[in-house]
């Protein structure tokens, strides 16, 4: 399987002379090029730029679910459940690799621009590409789709999955 290089920086102290004392390093962490992973169910993750909010109000939440859905149409995503937070959001899809990016993409883009235009601001929404996970089978799914319709309650955001507006899932808000 194909990887790539990036980089994590270490809060450790470097005894390298060279590197100055006490001075902090970087290593090298392997990670999967998503070309070279097959479709399936992925459970993808983006979250705003030093984790600032990135829906200020119920506007801004409209605005990303009226993209989120034109996104499933035009890249033929096949949507298992959705959660918006306040600083990131969490969605589980079934897509081919080339379609999930290219959408993910196109998604975060648009609404950055969106955003951005609204509150009058410029630079980066969102912080790093987005996270992928494939989902390996069917308990990994139940287990991730639980995760994220649970994620509102363990922020404090409410009682229970089916009190959050900004969640749905195609097994319900209070099955899993």
């Amino acid at each position: 399987m194909g990887q790539t290089q990036v980089w994590q920086e270490c809060d450790d102290s470097s005894t390298d002379d060279d590197a100055g004392v006490g001075a902090a390093y970087r290593r090298s962490m392997p990670r999967v090029l998503r070309t070279t992973l097959d479709g399936g169910i992925f459970h993808l993750t983006s979250r705003g730029v030093n984790r600032t909010d990135i829906y200020l109000d119920v506007e801004d939440r409209r605005t990303f679910v009226a993209l989120f859905a034109a996104a499933v149409r035009k890249y033929g995503w096949d949507m298992h459940t959705v959660c918006l937070m306040t600083n990131h959001y969490h969605l589980v899809l079934e897509s081919a690799v080339e379609p999930m990016s290219r959408g993910m993409q196109w998604l975060n883009g648009a609404y950055g621009q969106l955003f951005n235009k609204r509150w009058a601001r410029t630079g980066h929404l969102f912080g790093e590409r987005f996270y992928s996970k494939p989902v390996q089978d069917d308990e990994q799914l139940v287990e991730t789709c639980r995760y994220v319709i649970w994620n509102p309650v363990r922020a404090g955001l409410c009682e229970r999955p089916d009190q959050w507006p900004w969640s749905a899932s195609r097994y319900g808000l209070s099955g899993l």
